[in-house]
């Protein structure tokens, strides 16, 4: 399995920041099938918290498909 990542930042105030993270996946899955698929994510950060939402193709190198929303607080 492997997985390649091309990532980029931009801090567009001291304390504001938007970042992408765009991948791509290849590999054998759970049930010995070869599969490629892609990913995107998109997070923006204030100060400690961020929000992100993640596309996922073939998660974590099973048949299903994933969106994720997150949000939080960096400490």
């Amino acid at each position: 399995q492997r997985n390649n990542h091309l990532v980029w930042r931009y801090k567009f105030a001291d304390d504001q920041r938007l970042s992408i993270d765009a991948s791509y996946k290849t590999g054998l899955d759970t049930d010995n099938v070869f599969i490629h698929g892609y990913g995107l994510s998109v997070d923006y950060s204030y100060k400690q918290y961020f929000a992100r939402v993640a596309r996922d193709e073939y998660a974590n190198f099973n048949p299903s498909n994933q969106t994720r929303l997150s949000a939080g607080f960096r400490f």
